[in-house]
């Protein structure tokens, strides 16, 4: 007796071979900016780089947020036993992952600000 099939999807298998990183991702990004602006020979540049860098993320994560019903496939979504489990998943999703994406957005927005800022500085010095 089969209670329901899920469509063999190429997305949910690569979704979860990423899972066991998705907890650590933001921290290891966080790090390894903050050394790429420490060993950088022109640390401005590189300041300004990872804040467009940032703000290059957040909008990818408003973009995923905003369509993510898109970007799930129609025979999932359609599914008899999982399509009401993806669609709450679509929900939470981007209520909770969209205010992430519009802070990265405003840090990046200041990190950018302030490496142009010291790059004009030390040009007018």
């Amino acid at each position: 007796m089969t209670l329901a099939s899920i469509p063999d999807v190429p997305l949910l298998h690569r979704a979860t071979v990423l899972d066991p990183w998705a907890h650590r991702a933001g921290p290891i990004a966080l790090g390894l900016a903050v050394l790429a602006v420490l060993v950088a020979g022109h640390r401005r540049l590189m300041l300004t780089l990872a804040g467009i860098g940032t703000v290059l993320a957040g909008l990818a994560t408003w973009a995923a947020t905003t369509r993510i019903e898109g970007l799930v496939p129609d025979a999932v979504d359609q599914a008899v036993f999982l399509g009401p489990i993806v669609q709450a998943f679509e929900r939470r999703f981007a209520a909770e992952v969209m205010p992430q994406g519009v802070i990265m957005l405003g840090a990046g927005a200041l990190v950018a600000a302030a490496g142009l800022v010291l790059i004009e500085a030390r040009r007018s010095s």
